[in-house]
């Protein structure tokens, strides 16, 4: 089994279950739980072996390895699921990925897509109770492709990806990636949004930007006067910024938010501390604020069984491996954990004056807000909490 994620044993008749409101909203909130903590574990193994910039999705790796979850049996089961925090009730973790899945689905105004697709081998029976979990759950289709003509296959699933992604996310595989692949499992969101309060391009200029205690560069720094929410973190000795997306209600609001350690030397404490950052919490006054953002893109693909690895999940990539919920035979295991992922932060996309707004501002000027140092950026959706990408960002000015 290779996996594939670009920026993751009930009866049937339990992913039918009617759900009122309330009931709605803690299943909903149990499996972005397991995402938050999902995404804190992850980081914290992989920021050790990362020195720039660098991005994962917590919501496309949860997405794409509870799919293989419905195919686990015994140890191998019970590892993917104490790796993803799933709750131990399968009706509260069914649940509660078709309400993620249909809410991310369902976010009108920016655009949010959503995709998953399972490439098998020409040949490979896959279990049909298997075929109907996943296209309930996940709106997931099978598609037999034939892996011994590897340029092929792998052109399929990059056009694949590419087309669901806009054009954004390309070449994910190469042609070895998939030699002796049994069942490859993709997939792939892609966000693209416009600023609640846009920056002008005028205003943009070099700025330096301390990318170490004794190093600086020059960095193309956006500037706008608004009204933001923002405040301290007080056990990560650093401060928040949130920028908004447009959206048509709160039920569909994605924000970025942005955090910086007060000192150069405050990461350690940053990372160590990850966990204690709800994002729906994150709700202060705005403040008026004279605001400097970088202008950055950053462009990560990694090989995650490393990181899985050392988060527990070691049976599933192992000999010893139970996939006998997706096929019985051959016996599956999985090979690879792939994922991609792209962020571009700039003005783009905020201009057409979609957007009116009218301020009354104090005498005084306001404070500067300035990300002139090492920050966080994460891509939330508001109602829910899920953290679609974490990105680190050490050096803006660096190309992908």
């Amino acid at each position: 089994i290779k996996i594939i994620s670009s920026s993751s044993h009930c009866a049937i008749d339990k992913y039918t279950t009617k759900m009122s409101g309330p009931i709605e909203h803690d299943k909903l909130r149990l499996i972005n739980s397991s995402i938050h903590k999902l995404a804190t574990g992850f980081y914290k193994v992989l920021v050790d072996g990362e020195k720039g910039n660098f991005m994962f999705s917590p919501a496309s790796v949860s997405i794409t390895l509870s799919m293989l979850t419905f195919g686990a049996r015994g140890n191998t089961e019970n590892q993917l699921r104490s790796v993803l925090h799933l709750p131990a009730d399968d009706t509260l973790t069914t649940d509660g990925i078709r309400l993620l899945v249909d809410k991310l689905n369902n976010i009108k105004k920016e655009k949010l897509n959503l995709a998953n697709k399972i490439f098998t081998a020409e040949g490979l029976e896959v279990k049909s109770e298997f075929r109907a979990i996943i296209n309930s759950l996940f709106k997931s289709e099978v598609e037999s492709v034939d892996f011994t003509k590897l340029d092929e296959s792998s052109r399929i699933i990059n056009v694949w990806c590419e087309t669901q992604t806009e054009g954004c996310i390309k070449d994910v595989v190469q042609p070895n990636d998939v030699q002796d692949a049994s069942l490859i499992l993709v997939n792939a969101i892609h966000f693209k949004g416009k600023w609640v309060k846009p920056f002008e391009k005028a205003f943009t200029g070099s700025q330096k930007f301390s990318i170490s205690e004794t190093a600086t560069k020059e960095v193309s720094m956006m500037w706008i006067d608004d009204y933001f929410n923002c405040g301290d973190l007080p056990d990560l000795d650093a401060q928040y910024v949130e920028l908004p997306f447009q959206s048509e209600n709160e039920d569909d609001a994605i924000s970025m938010y942005i955090i910086v350690p007060d000192k150069m030397t405050g990461w350690q404490k940053v990372e160590a501390n990850l966990d204690k950052i709800y994002f729906q919490e994150l709700n202060g006054p705005p403040e008026r604020l004279k605001l400097g953002v970088p202008r950055f893109q950053v462009e990560s693909k990694f090989e995650l069984e490393p990181v899985l690895s050392k988060m527990g999940m070691k049976m599933p990539f192992s000999d010893t491996a139970d996939f006998t919920g997706i096929t019985d035979a051959p016996p599956l295991k999985i090979s690879k954990v792939i994922q991609k992922v792209l962020i571009e932060v700039n003005e783009e996309g905020t201009e057409a004056g979609t957007v009116t707004h009218v301020n009354a501002m104090p005498m005084c000027p306001p404070p500067s807000f300035v990300f002139d140092k090492p920050f966080l950026c994460a891509l939330v959706v508001k109602s829910t909490g899920t953290p679609i990408l974490i990105a680190k960002v050490i050096d803006p000015s660096a190309t992908p």
